[in-house]
């Protein structure tokens, strides 16, 4: 089973849509309808004060409200929930170790609800950018083998989420299974480009410059793209998918990535 054009375009758009830098700058553009609410922004940088002022037990309890409450009042937060917010939990953890035995058990708390049939993509997603700020063995690849042997539909909503922690741990032929109609993907993969290239030509706060991220993410997914094609036995699809990306953007790793895709299976 395949995630539809318009709810994988929905999920997509927020993957890249919301990025690192806008997500950042949400304090200074919150609309008045939110100014009733608590500022995530602010809650964020409370636990951060708070942790560096030795009250860890204060920290904690700011950084799991931020979590379980930044999307409801700033959806713009949805990068910094799974990236900077988690860095500093993480790091507080180092020093209050019952900061990382919260965390282990909030991931524990979405595997259990995805495995009971309830949860969307997002939740998974949750799981996957939790892992990498864990020790210990990750529960994003195990979980999606999971749901794909007992929830396929639920599987195919969560691909695109899964699909860079399965082709590291060289899932390609799982990632194959729900990649569908590869011109499709970069169709989908040219216009969130062209999404993002705009939200980065908005000026930020303080004269800052936003980071031109829009090719290297699409390079980025260009290459595993081709490289789940070639290791699931597909390579004049990947061949085809390469020709068109690089009338997208010309970069030499695209050009390269089918050969160099190819090279462990005629090694092995």
């Amino acid at each position: 089973m395949r995630i539809s054009r318009k709810r994988f375009f929905g999920v997509l758009a927020t993957m890249w849509g919301l990025t690192r830098w806008q997500s950042a700058s949400l304090g200074a553009t919150a609309s008045a309808a939110e100014d009733s609410h608590p500022d995530p922004y602010e809650v964020l940088q409370e636990a951060r004060k708070l942790a560096r002022a030795g009250k860890f037990e204060e920290a904690l309890q700011k950084h799991v409200w931020y979590h379980e409450n930044a999307l409801k009042y700033g959806a713009g937060q949805y990068g910094v929930r799974l990236s900077f917010a988690l860095s500093d939990w993480a790091a507080l953890g180092k020093q209050y170790p019952k900061a990382l035995q919260t965390l282990t058990e909030i991931r524990a708390k979405d595997v259990a609800t995805l495995r009971a049939g309830r949860g969307d993509a997002h939740l998974y997603h949750d799981v996957v950018g939790i892992d990498r700020y864990l020790t210990g063995p990750p529960q994003g690849v195990e979980l999606f083998k999971w749901l794909d042997a007992n929830d396929p539909k639920r599987a195919a909503e969560c691909s695109i989420m899964a699909e860079d922690v399965l082709a590291d741990a060289g899932e390609y032929r799982l990632c194959g299974k729900y990649l569908g109609d590869p011109l499709l993907r970069l169709d989908i993969m040219k216009q969130g480009r062209e999404m993002e290239r705009k939200l980065q030509e908005r000026p930020l706060p303080n004269g800052r410059t936003a980071p031109r991220t829009a090719d290297s993410r699409f390079i980025n997914t260009a290459v595993r793209i081709i490289t789940i094609l070639v290791r699931s036995d597909r390579k004049a699809e990947a061949e085809r998918f390469r020709d068109e990306a690089l009338k997208i953007v010309d970069a030499p790793t695209i050009r390269e990535a089918v050969e160099k895709a190819a090279e462990p299976a005629k090694a092995s």
